[in-house]
Parts: C-alpha cells; sequence; structure tokens
C-alpha cells in the first residue's frame, strides 16, 4: 500500500509542472539535450508546450497542432504552476507581421525594444492605448513583463 501512495503522488507531482511558455523569441528544439545535436525544430515565443521528460537543464518537449518534439534548454522556457496558463484564452495578440518590437512604454522613440517576436508568436493583451502615433496594446510577457506593442 505505502508503494502504491508513493508512486502516485510522484505521478501528482510530474503533472503539476507538465507545461512551459516558450520565453525566447525563437527557440530551438534538438534531437539531443545538447547544443551539438541537429535542430529537429523551433518553438515560438509565448506558445505554450508540454514537458516530457528533464535532463541536465534540458527539457524534452511536445509543441502544440504540430505534436513536434525535441529537446530545448530549459533557461528559454518558464514552466507553469498547475492550473496557470499564457496566452489560451482572454485577449490575445497574434504577431502577423514577419516580425514585432515590443517596447517598455508606448513609443517607439523614448528607448530601443525591449525584444522582437517572430511571427505566430502568441501575446496576452492587458490593455489598449490610442496616442497620437497611433494604437498601443499593453501586453504581458511569459515572465510577467509588461510590454507594449
Amino acid at each position: 500500500m505505502r508503494l502504491l501512495l508513493l508512486i502516485v503522488l510522484a505521478a501528482g507531482a510530474v503533472m503539476s509542472e507538465d507545461r512551459a511558455v516558450v520565453a525566447e523569441p525563437v527557440l530551438n528544439m534538438h534531437s539531443k539535450p545538447s547544443v551539438d545535436a541537429d535542430v529537429v525544430s523551433q518553438a515560438i515565443y509565448g506558445v505554450t508546450v508540454r514537458i516530457l521528460a528533464e535532463q541536465d537543464g534540458w527539457l524534452r518537449i511536445k509543441t502544440p497542432g504540430d505534436n513536434y518534439l525535441g529537446w530545448a534548454e530549459s533557461a528559454g522556457l518558464r514552466k507553469l504552476k498547475e492550473g496557470e496558463t499564457y496566452a489560451t484564452s482572454g485577449r490575445l495578440a497574434t504577431v502577423e507581421s514577419l516580425r514585432a518590437h515590443l517596447y517598455r512604454e508606448a513609443s517607439v522613440t523614448r528607448h530601443r525594444p525591449l525584444l522582437t517576436v517572430p511571427f505566430d508568436a502568441r501575446l496576452e493583451v492587458m490593455e489598449e492605448r490610442a496616442t497620437e502615433g497611433g494604437r498601443w496594446l499593453a501586453v504581458r510577457l511569459p515572465d510577467g513583463r509588461k510590454a507594449w506593442v
């Protein structure tokens, strides 16, 4: 009975950390947990992936939709807590141009971009602001920071 209980608890611990959000503009997915291994695919910023395994700072992940599998450096991902989501519901923005610059303020002239994200990146919209220069969206980044696009 004790062995069965430990197995159930261990399975629960894995299930609570089985998802992560991509926190780099483009995250390489390798055939093995090594930067020297072949790149088999890439995961795009803001996408929630499934974690299948963990090894020495690497996560074996599966992308949604296309179901690509590969090893990614864990530094490029942020693990989601149980019940936590990112850019899966509510107000979302998806990059439809080749790339989008994200700024710390609703201005392209005050500071350089915080980050540049690629086509199809997903972002959570927090608010909208109209300025003389156009319309801006405040977005929450996977690491919790606020940015403007």
